[in-house]
């Protein structure tokens, strides 16, 4: 009997076969879409530039500021309800300007592009986890689709009435098929690895997430290693490790000196205690009150 039989990868638990679904056949669409990311993907600044993924014979996109504006309009609305909100999401587009995530569009000609709406945050022996900081964010968007993801927004958060904004995505943005650009960029950035551990580290990546098991300690240690530099590489550095090997975890610490090894995490949406090793499931409460029948 094989290791893989008797110590099964984590993300075995979570595949769609085992809960009897079985996942739809790629499209010939999908080949296309994805030949025409490999034509135009180009690697600058020690990050990703990707294209949009259009669909072949796309119709034109609609003319949609007078839209976006009334739309912003509301929000601002329901947003001055509670200013502490509002200036907080004022402090997010900020914030993502500075980190260059975003940029303003000087000279705006609302018939060219498309205006996005937005809206309120919606905020083996042994196992391992940790994720992406900001990881769809990270993979640049190039220049020639940066005005189809326009967005409108107050120059002043204490004046609601005040200048309109104009911003645009300089990154892939959360929703525009953002998870397929991430993922073909990590295949592609890793099949250039040089790492003994690349196949392992591209298998064990779920979206922005990255888990799995080994059976060997120094096996762990050298994939932690090995993971940190080949993502760093892709300006997609890991964060959040948590394990529960005591040595990988002493290795954890001084590399990150402000994050604090938690004893429990979520693994997809499960509880996971790391110093007992054991996953836990929330019990479901039905309320099973009787209920007595109608008198006729």
């Amino acid at each position: 009997m094989s290791e893989d039989e008797l110590d099964p990868p984590v993300h075995k638990l979570w595949d769609l076969a085992t809960l009897g679904i079985v996942p739809e056949q790629p499209s010939p669409d999908d080949d296309w879409t994805y030949k025409q990311y490999l034509d135009s993907v180009i690697y600058r600044d020690n990050q990703y530039w990707v294209r949009l993924p259009w669909k072949l014979n796309h119709s034109q996109l609609p003319v949609n500021h007078f839209m976006a504006k009334n739309q912003l309009r509301s929000q601002v609305l329901r947003l001055q309800r509670h200013p502490e909100n509002l200036k907080l999401y004022h402090y997010i587009i900020q914030k993502q300007l500075d980190d260059k995530f975003i940029e303003v569009v000087t000279n705006d000609n609302p018939k060219e592009g498309h205006y996005l709406p937005h809206h309120a945050f919606r905020i083996g022996t042994y196992a391992y986890t940790a994720d992406m900081s900001k990881a769809f964010l990270r993979v640049g968007l190039q220049e020639e689709d940066h005005n189809y993801t326009k967005f409108l927004w107050i120059k002043d958060p204490n004046d609601p009435n005040s200048e309109l904004m104009t911003y645009r995505f300089a990154s892939v943005l959360f929703g525009a098929t953002s998870s397929f650009l991430l993922q073909a960029t990590l295949d592609m950035h890793l099949k250039k690895s040089n790492s003994p551990n690349k196949t392992e580290i591209s298998n064990n990546l779920y979206v922005n997430n990255f888990q799995g098991t080994s059976s060997s300690e120094s096996k762990l240690l050298n994939i932690n290693h090995e993971a940190n530099g080949e993502l760093m590489g892709a300006n997609m550095p890991l964060q959040s490790w948590v394990s529960d090997n005591a040595k990988l975890n002493q290795l954890i610490a001084p590399e990150f000196p402000d994050y604090q090894v938690p004893e429990k995490t979520k693994v997809l949406g499960v509880e996971w205690d790391t110093t007992t090793d054991q996953l836990t499931i929330k019990s479901v409460v039905f309320n099973c009150r009787k209920v007595r029948p109608r008198e006729r």
